[in-house]
């Protein structure tokens, strides 16, 4: 699914209305209906509404959606936001509304403070057209607003959100329960901090031009199952383990032999015919008892990788997890960089060494995957403003270093060199546990050796990861979940898109 810019979501209205062709207050009213159904659904026959609605045609969705509430025998209040010249569609809905003899209020700089809330708040301000900050006495009245108990409903998007770029915006948001949006999320729908805004989101259909959206181009897009179904490689029936390539991985100290056993199983989990090791002395016992279907190399050194190797032999290479920063390690890591062709996956402290050893990243093969949480994508790439930069900061790196770039948590974004962006729709809040990355890095390194491009395998490894997590969430909940329940239910991720 594409993810228009403001820009973008304005001209698609307007081809919508064009070569429908349909009338654009009659698209509102569509638009309208859609969201009058949710809320029919949703709330109860005595349910009382207050309504805000603004100048422009967010107001006129809002005045559409009041007048069906009222048709419908809902106890509604309009409360019409003083702002200015109203466009052409709001004047009709406003004259609509009227004329189903309900009293308008009329709210101002004056008598802002005497809104009184009864019920369930819908706003319907300012849509995404939104380009400056609110404040002054409108941003009062939202922050009266934002302290009610009532459950509080945006169209569109919140009041006061903008439609991508909110890392500067200091002015007032409407904080939602729940957003109904139209045909596609938002970017800004995307980022953590702007959750409390967003709320639940229900995408509604409103039956924009089919034409329009498959055509015009999009730089985000959210994974669906759709897409990764046609990315899934079913498997010869003649085919034997060679067939689906050898992994390397590179992972393990003292302590944290964990994070290998993990990464192996996720790996093998994931499809690859072959799985080996480079492990430290005193892992190897570990190892060999935990998964046995994985074959090792035993370093020299008994608590940290430190031995050159060939990595010649194997279709993909997988190192981080676990590893430590001793300066045999980074001797590993850049021997391995020297010797590769073929795109790595790149996770934990082989990503902290390359921030404290940024000489590195031109060895980088191209194609590589970086799969930072947010404490290593800070030592690589320094701070950010907010969830936006943080997106644009990451885009940047993987056109300089042609790399793929996973930002790890609650809608992870996949990165691409070519500055396309891809939010995963699939995982949970009980995936935030250790050992969860070990995972999808098991998973990324298995999908590569299998022969995928470094791009499905990232897109398809995300989504795997977290539809295991969310199977592994329905047989627990968020506090018992843990990385192992992911690696159990990978068999029936893949089954579910098979």
């Amino acid at each position: 699914m594409k993810i228009f810019t403001a820009n973008q979501i304005k001209l698609v209205d307007q081809y919508t209305i064009d070569n429908e062709p349909i009338l654009s207050i009659d698209l509102m009213e569509r638009a309208s209906n859609q969201v009058f159904i949710w809320l029919k659904k949703t709330f109860h026959p005595e349910t009382h509404f207050d309504v805000f609605c603004g100048p422009g045609n967010n107001g006129g969705d809002g005045l559409a959606i009041a007048r069906m509430l009222i048709q419908a025998d809902y106890s509604v209040k309009v409360w019409c936001v003083d702002l200015g010249t109203l466009s052409a569609d709001n004047q009709i809905n406003r004259k609509r509304v009227e004329a189903v003899s309900v009293a308008i209020s009329e709210v101002n700089k004056n008598n802002f403070t005497e809104v009184e809330i009864t019920g369930v708040v819908m706003d319907a301000i300012f849509g995404s057209g939104l380009s400056r900050e609110i404040s002054g006495w409108l941003g009062e009245l939202i922050k009266s607003i934002n302290t009610v108990s009532a459950p509080k409903v945006s169209i569109d998007i919140a009041s006061g959100l903008f439609t991508e770029d909110n890392d500067s915006n200091e002015g007032v948001i409407f904080e939602s329960d729940h957003t109904l949006t139209f045909e596609m999320e938002k970017l800004g729908f995307q980022f953590p901090e702007n959750q409390k805004y967003v709320g639940e989101l229900i995408v509604l259909p409103i039956e924009w031009s089919s034409e329009f959206l498959s055509k015009e181009p999009a730089s985000y897009f959210i994974t669906s199952k759709f897409v990764v179904k046609l990315m899934h490689q079913k498997g010869d029936y003649f085919a034997y383990k060679n067939t689906f390539g050898h992994a390397l991985l590179v992972t393990g100290s003292t302590g944290k032999m964990g994070a290998s056993v993990l990464c192996s199983k996720a790996c093998l989990r994931s499809g690859a015919g072959l799985v080996t090791a480079h492990i430290p002395k005193n892992g190897n016992d570990i190892m060999q008892v935990s998964v046995p279907e994985v074959m090792t190399v035993i370093d020299g050194a008994s608590d940290f990788v430190s031995d050159e190797m060939d990595v010649s032999a194997y279709q993909s290479v997988g190192i981080g997890p676990g590893l430590g920063q001793s300066k045999g390690v980074v001797y590993v890591l850049n021997n391995i960089l020297d010797q590769s062709k073929n795109p790595l996956v790149i996770d934990a402290d082989a990503i902290n060494i390359l921030a404290n050893h940024q000489e590195m990243l031109k060895k980088v093969p191209v194609g590589s995957i970086f799969t930072p949480h947010l404490g290593e994508w800070e030592r690589l790439v320094g701070k950010w403003k907010g969830g936006y930069d943080r997106l644009q900061i990451a885009q940047a790196f993987c056109k300089t270093h042609k790399v793929f770039v996973i930002l790890k948590g609650a809608k992870s974004s996949i990165v691409c060199p070519d500055g396309e962006v891809y939010f995963n729709s699939t995982g949970n809040s009980g995936m935030a546990t250790a050992g969860s990355g070990d995972v999808l890095t098991g998973i990324l390194t298995g999908l590569l050796a299998q022969g995928y491009a470094p791009k499905q395998a990232a897109i398809l490894g995300v989504y795997i990861h977290g539809l295991a997590g969310d199977l592994a969430l329905k047989k627990g909940s968020r506090e018992s979940v843990i990385a192992s329940d992911i690696i159990t239910h990978l068999g029936q991720a893949f089954q579910t898109i098979s």
